[in-house]
This record gives structure tokens, C-alpha cells and sequence, in this order.
């Protein structure tokens, strides 16, 4: 046997164990690539739901001000099941105005009087009509505050899951495109062996 013979083995050796290698670096190349994909999908996954949650949790006490609002509104203005007039401020106003009522009759020898009384009246009407509006301004300012923070968590909810379902479709995908990566790798592999064994 010759010197030529050998190479000519040898070399139809390395032929073929190059185009197998060939074949299963080009396979094991693209599931790994499929791979780092998926585990890149994953990670934004996780990363959305953590911008989930805490949204969630930032937007919470302001969720928790306007349901305890609206359930004041709900008992003052529609069951009549709470009255607005046991508010501390409310009592602090009344008690003050009709202190400064009292002295100002007190002053001119008229607290008794039914001009007196009058006056007092006037207040205690006056007094009630405007804190009425004023403490369901202020209810409804908070239940507002509520309603804009559940918009807010609703919004986060929905871009976590648009964003939840776009890295599960390209996880998917990216698994679906390493396995054919990897089948053409280890097709071409075999193709390549079978080209050189035909032609030795």
C-alpha cells in the first residue's frame, strides 16, 4: 500500500467525519440558539409581571382611599345610612359659628331675642347647605383619585399581558425554530456523508 492510498483514506476519513460534524454543529448551533431565545422570552416575562405587581402594590392605597370614599358617598347620598354632619370638621365649624352668633347678639343684648335666634338659623342653614356640597366635593375628588388608580393597574395588567403573550408566542417560536434548525443541521449532516461516501 502506498503512501498516496493512505492519504487518499485518510483524507476520505476526514471528508466524512467533517461533514457529520458539520451536520451536528449546525444542529446543536441552532437549538442553542432557540434556547437563549426562549430563556430571553422568559426573562421579559418575568420582568413584565414584576412591573406588574408593582404597579399593583403602588397603586393600592390610592384604590383602598377611593372605595372607602365612595362608600361614604354611597351611605350619605344614597342609603341616608350616615350622616355628613358627624365629620370632626363639620362639628368644629358648627360649634365655632354659633359661638361667634351667640357673642355677637351677646354684644348688642339680642341673643334671645328672635332676631337672635334668626340669625343663628341663617347659619345653622347656611352652614349645612355649604358643607353638604363641600363634603361630597371632597368624596368625590377621592373616589376620582380611586377610579384613576384602578385605570392605572388596569392598564399595567393589560400591557403585562400583552407583553406576558408576546414572550410566550416568541418562546414558542423560537423552540419551533431550534428544532428545525437542528433537524436541517443534522439532515445536512447526513447529506454530507452520504454525498462523500457516494463519490469516494
Amino acid at each position: 500500500m502506498s503512501f498516496f492510498s493512505v492519504a487518499k483514506d485518510v483524507l476520505n476519513v476526514g471528508k466524512d467525519v467533517a461533514g457529520l460534524a458539520g451536520g451536528a454543529v449546525e444542529a446543536y448551533g441552532n437549538y442553542a440558539a432557540g434556547e437563549a431565545q426562549r430563556g430571553a422570552a422568559g426573562d421579559v416575562n418575568q420582568l413584565a409581571a414584576q412591573i406588574y405587581r408593582d404597579s399593583r402594590r403602588d397603586q393600592k392605597p390610592y384604590r383602598r382611599l377611593g372605595q372607602a370614599a365612595l362608600n361614604q358617598l354611597q351611605g350619605v347620598y344614597i342609603d341616608g345610612t350616615q350622616d355628613y354632619k358627624q365629620s370632626p370638621g363639620y362639628q368644629f365649624r358648627f360649634d365655632e359659628g354659633v359661638k361667634a352668633v351667640n357673642r355677637g347678639g351677646a354684644s348688642r343684648g339680642m341673643q334671645l331675642s328672635g332676631r337672635g335666634q334668626k340669625e343663628l338659623t341663617r347659619f345653622g342653614q347656611g352652614i349645612a347647605a355649604a358643607d353638604y356640597n363641600d363634603n361630597f366635593n371632597r368624596l368625590s375628588s377621592a373616589a376620582g383619585t380611586g377610579q384613576t388608580a384602578t385605570n392605572a393597574t388596569q392598564s399595567a395588567g393589560s400591557q403585562y399581558g400583552q407583553l406576558a403573550s408576546g414572550a410566550l408566542y416568541n418562546a414558542g417560536n423560537a423552540r419551533a425554530s431550534s428544532y428545525a434548525g437542528a433537524g436541517s443541521g443534522i439532515n445536512s449532516g447526513i447529506n454530507n456523508y452520504l454525498a462523500y461516501d457516494y463519490l469516494r
